[in-house]
């Protein structure tokens, strides 16, 4: 999960619908989360949700990162394409999302992109 300290507003709002889409999606992860939430709180358990989310709407391998995890956007995208290690097209999502007023938290972020895009 990530270290940053300071949630935006459009943060929340991502980890908020990230954690209800959580325990909407069974019983089972609904009370994962929820133990979460009560051993570590609530931020951690919505990232995990979040995290949950996205590396299955991004097919994720389990060595590539999500979008939160670039501590870095500019540098690694300078750094050029890593391949299948992941963290380029992370950077690039990333750097998309943020341009587009979203958050990087969002649980399915190509179609939030999408919505957004075909809104405006």
């Amino acid at each position: 999960m990530t270290t940053q300290t300071e949630l935006t507003a459009v943060d929340t709002e991502a980890l908020t619908r990230s954690f209800e889409l959580g325990c909407r999606e069974s019983t089972a992860y609904c009370f994962h989360l929820t133990a979460i939430e009560k051993q570590s709180g609530w931020r951690f358990a919505a990232e995990s949700a979040s995290y949950h989310f996205q590396i299955r709407t991004l097919k994720l391998r389990p060595w590539q990162p999500p979008p939160p995890w670039v501590r870095d956007i500019e540098g690694t995208l300078e750094a050029g394409d890593d391949d299948i290690g992941g963290w380029y097209r992370a950077a690039q999502l990333a750097q998309r999302l943020l341009a587009a007023g979203l958050s990087l938290y969002e649980p399915d972020p190509v179609s939030a992109l999408e919505a957004k895009l075909n809104v405006a």
